[in-house]
């Protein structure tokens, strides 16, 4: 059985408003903990360490109480010496209930004043609260202290020891979780990262990743597309200077221009083949775009202030855990989980959850459908043009050598038998048309399966009908808790069709050539 210790440090001086704004902040921070522990062992049992100074000491000790998490008290000296620098006889007398609650084999003092310097007991204080915690709940106002072994020391000691911190500023008009894993400490307050009014910390940090990894991942699209089609293209110049070259007999100078045409195009497309990296931008743009869409359904867990249910890490993360996008992925599951707070109503939540995700993602899969069966339309037209032409030409081409066949044995089939069969023309036109259009039939195939247009067609059709769905289930959704769950639901979806979408590419390494 594990027993987790969470310990607590923070400001004295805390007025009434910020007590008000700041308990309920604790005690989701609690709950936060005891369900990330409790996913891990279910008979984990959880003590609150706390040095039970006036402020933020007695505001957790009070919430621990609430939720009948046992508590330990650790004083820096005597305790009578400690009361004496509290500012009322109010917060003694607050002091004094709770104190005479506990156990004596769960109180400790941890020196005597004597002749030493207060500061440098409360500095030791800090650290023996620190050393003895799995978690470290701060209520800081992120400035640095007017002396040492305040708030500030401690939770820079934390830091140091690689202890997991939540960090609450009760400055902030509407205070949030911040949780604040030793491998993300560079990363909170990063530069760059807009803070929202209604957008927490942890949450415009999720939006600023998911944005860059996004735009790699349309960079790598791009870049992977634009090397097949150029390579698709040479290749039709090929088959046209070729084409040409055969069906009209051309003057030599001309041959020449064509031949050199043609050659040279061939050698781009073996330099293409050869030096294209095309396989590693392929990958490269799987990768990116699987971490993005993730991280886009973390965003609203983070905004709504939900946890995330299933923090099982995904198979498709195992590959990247030499990156350090991999800490992004499996350990913003644990920042979501443990900074899950949001002063939102149900009503607020609910609305943003329908705007912003579900009829967001239906009308963009809509908008999407439409777009690509415009652009297949077109293509399909072109194609059976293309197809038709190929078609009568051979037709006719039959139909001349047919007649003028059956005319030399003797059976006579038809008197039709326009001049314009029996030029030159006619045979150079012919033979371009049977060289040039399969090959160009060929590569608008070959581009119709790299953009992939018809499973775009069907993959965002199925996605609208999914959300359209979705958003019928949210009309008789009423509490919080079950909103909670239909968003861990929709995650659950989301994540499964991310890993089908990405068996799908990676088993599209045979690009065409």
């Amino acid at each position: 059985m594990n027993k987790i210790v969470i310990g607590i440090t923070g400001h004295r001086m805390l007025t009434s408003k910020q007590k008000e704004h700041v308990k309920p902040v604790i005690k989701k921070a609690l709950q936060n903990i005891i369900f990330i522990e409790q996913e891990r062992d279910i008979n984990a049992k959880f003590v609150a360490l706390t040095p039970l100074a006036e402020g933020a000491d007695s505001l957790f000790a009070a919430v621990a109480k609430e939720l009948d998490i046992q508590l330990q008290v650790i004083l820096p000296f005597e305790k009578d010496k400690y009361l004496e620098g509290f500012a009322s006889d109010e917060t003694r007398k607050e002091f004094e209930l709770i104190y005479n609650e506990i156990p004596a084999s769960n109180k400790k003092q941890l020196n005597t004043l004597n002749n030493s310097q207060p500061h440098e007991l409360f500095m030791k204080l800090g650290q023996e609260l620190v050393s003895n915690t799995d978690y470290l709940l701060a209520i800081w106002n992120e400035k640095q202290g007017k002396g040492k072994g305040g708030t500030a020391d401690t939770v820079a000691y934390a830091m140091k020891m690689k202890k997991n911190l939540l960090l609450i500023n009760p400055e902030d008009e509407m205070p949030t979780i911040n949780y604040l894993h030793y491998d993300h400490r560079e990363s909170y307050k990063e530069e760059g990262i807009v803070y929202p009014p209604d957008t927490n910390h942890l949450a415009a940090f999720i939006i600023k990743k998911q944005n860059q990894f996004d735009d790699s991942a349309v960079e790598y699209s791009k870049k992977y597309r634009k090397l097949w089609t150029t390579g698709f293209v040479a290749g039709l110049v090929e088959v046209l200077a070729f084409s040409i070259n055969a069906s009209v007999h051309p003057p030599l100078a001309i041959d020449f221009l064509l031949s050199t045409i043609e050659f040279l195009s061939l050698v781009f497309i073996l330099m293409l083949v050869a030096f294209g990296n095309s396989k590693e931008l392929h990958h490269k743009y799987v990768h990116f775009r699987i971490i993005s869409e993730r991280l886009r359904i973390k965003r609203f867990f983070c905004e709504l202030g939900f946890k995330i249910y299933d923090t099982i890490v995904s198979p498709i993360y195992f590959t990247l855990k030499e990156n350090p996008e991999f800490l992004i992925l499996d350990n913003t599951i644990k920042l979501i989980n443990l900074s899950a707070w949001s002063y939102w109503s149900f009503e607020k939540k609910k609305r943003y959850l329908e705007d912003e995700l579900i009829l967001n993602q239906q009308h963009y899969h809509e908008r999407k459908k439409a777009k690509f069966i415009k652009r297949n339309e077109l293509y399909k037209r072109i194609r059976s043009g293309m197809f038709i032409a190929v078609v009568i030409c051979l037709f006719v081409h039959y139909f001349k050598i047919a007649n003028q066949y059956f005319l030399h044995i003797g059976i006579h089939v038809s008197d039709y038998a326009p001049a314009f069969l029996e030029t030159h023309l006619f045979e150079e036109i012919t033979l371009f048309i049977f060289l040039f259009l399969p090959s160009t039939i060929a590569a608008c195939e070959a581009l119709k399966y790299l953009y992939e247009w018809e499973k775009i067609i069907n993959l965002s059709a199925a996605m609208s009908e999914y959300f359209k769905g979705k958003a019928n289930k949210l009309k008789d959704i009423f509490t919080e808790s079950e909103l909670e769950d239909f968003m861990n639901s929709i995650n659950r979806d989301m994540l499964i069709e991310n890993l089908d979408w990405e068996k799908y590419m990676h088993d599209k390494d045979e690009v065409p050539t």
